[in-house]
Parts: C-alpha cells; sequence; structure tokens
C-alpha cells in the first residue's frame, strides 16, 4: 500500500512539473511579445 502511495505521488510529482514548465513556457512566450509590441 506505501509502496502504491509513493508511486501514485511521484506520478503526480511528474505531472505538476510538467503543468509548471508548461506554465513557464507561455508566461516567457507572453512576456516577450508583451515587450516586443
Amino acid at each position: 500500500l506505501i509502496l502504491h502511495v509513493k508511486l501514485e505521488f511521484r506520478h503526480h510529482i511528474y505531472h505538476i512539473m510538467a503543468l509548471g514548465q508548461f506554465v513557464a513556457k507561455q508566461f516567457v512566450a507572453w512576456t516577450i511579445h508583451r515587450d516586443v509590441n
């Protein structure tokens, strides 16, 4: 049971990291676009 929880937790961490990278890329792209205009 504990092993299953750890695997689930790791799975969520990967999703959160991927989402964070996506948001960061969107934010950087938006900032560059805003600075150009």
